[in-house]
């Protein structure tokens, strides 16, 4: 298969799970955008996060990310409090009710991927998870050896 041929099934394969994943829908609507939902994620996952390790993860724009956060704030999802050391530096994490919503995107979401994972060979599931991190790697990678700012904020 040529490189060109390559490149035209990653990208069908990629938009397909986009759309299985329910991207395109925002299946998370109630809770808010597909953002708002990574971003819910992130905290959940790694407890209080400055903006920018909160930017970074979510590989979005500075100014995104701060407007992300705000509303999240405003709906009463994270707190944001003042560094002791750094009144400049701001400290996002969830409070009860954006916890609560974590755990109910992990769990729609963990069904959602054990129900794939359960009609496929364990050879398989080691095949996907192998494949989908590499590839979500080299993306990574990529980004970075091509745009210097991305080199900045790692």
């Amino acid at each position: 298969m040529n490189v060109n041929d390559t490149i035209s099934k990653i990208r069908s394969s990629s938009r397909e799970l986009v759309r299985q994943l329910g991207l395109l829908e925002n299946r998370f609507s109630s809770i808010g955008s597909v953002s708002q939902c990574h971003a819910i994620v992130e905290l959940n996952l790694q407890g209080k996060l400055n903006l920018t390790v909160l930017t970074a993860a979510l590989n979005l724009e500075k100014s995104t990310t701060s407007r992300l956060v705000a509303q999240l704030y405003e709906d009463g999802i994270c707190d944001v409090e003042c560094c002791k050391n750094d009144k400049r530096n701001k400290l996002i994490s969830l409070t009860k009710k954006g916890q609560k919503l974590a755990n109910q995107i992990n769990s729609h979401a963990s069904n959602e991927v054990e129900q794939a994972l359960n009609i496929m060979t364990e050879e398989e599931r080691n095949i996907v998870f192998k494949g989908l991190s590499i590839y979500a790697k080299a993306l990574k990678d990529s980004k970075t050896q091509n745009d210097p700012q991305m080199e900045q904020t790692k």
